[in-house]
């Protein structure tokens, strides 16, 4: 079980038979939603901040973050179609007007090539330069 806690901003893994936590994930603050692709093993989470945060899972019993996105305040709902794997994220109008964001995930490998190449982080809301786990967004 996936769970995000607004109050430490930190995904927590969950293992509901044994009744222990397997991980814990720092990730953005204000956490509201989690998104799970099933085939490429991938976490998404994001909250009121707009901070998206890309989590693989590389066993059952380990996760790391290999990206984090600077959206605008707002985007904080998710969902990913299991077909496509494109990852919808709806942004409320608080500060922009309400749309709804598609990302495009690029495989792990892909990211994880980036990362070696990139040495700083990306400013915020800079989508084009992160780790490139994502693609580029359409609004």
């Amino acid at each position: 079980m996936f769970i995000v806690c607004s109050g430490n901003a930190a995904l927590v893994v969950f293992d509901l038979i044994q009744k222990t936590v397997i991980a814990t994930v720092k990730i953005g603050g204000g956490p509201d939603s989690v998104a799970y692709d099933v085939a490429l093993r991938r976490l998404y989470t994001t909250g009121k901040s707009g901070v998206l945060v890309v989590i693989q899972q590389e066993t059952p019993d380990a996760y790391h973050v290999i990206d984090t996105v600077h959206l605008h305040y707002g985007a904080h709902t998710l969902a990913v179609d299991s077909d496509t794997h494109r990852l919808y994220v709806g942004y409320a109008g608080l500060v922009v007007p309400p749309r709804v964001a598609v990302f495009m995930p690029r495989p792990y490998e892909a990211c994880a090539a980036d990362l070696r190449l990139i040495q700083q982080p990306a400013p915020p809301n800079d989508n084009a330069r992160h780790c490139g786990s994502l693609g580029v967004a359409t609004t």
